[in-house]
């Protein structure tokens, strides 16, 4: 995971409720709202379109000082009996 010059990142968060997973990840960096330096690819949405397609959501925010807040949440699959 790359991120845009921050100079604190926190390693992704997991959480599991039985029903999804909720993945987030914070950073001090210029906030989603800095492209001038991004660089082509699949970026947040990327991220955002592979969590839909999963039949989950995802959410971007920044703060009013800068770095960003990812957050995805992702349904588990429904236990199959005798699996």
């Amino acid at each position: 995971m790359v991120f845009a010059r921050p100079e604190r990142r926190e390693i992704p968060k997991r959480a599991l409720d039985g029903e999804e997973l909720t993945l987030e990840v914070n950073d001090d960096g210029p906030g989603p709202g800095d492209h001038r330096n991004a660089r082509s690819g699949l970026g947040l949405g990327g991220m955002r379109e592979r969590a839909e397609s999963l039949g989950g959501r995802f959410h971007l925010e920044g703060g009013a000082a800068g770095g960003t807040r990812v957050v995805a949440w992702l349904p588990l699959a429904p236990e199959v009996d005798g699996e």
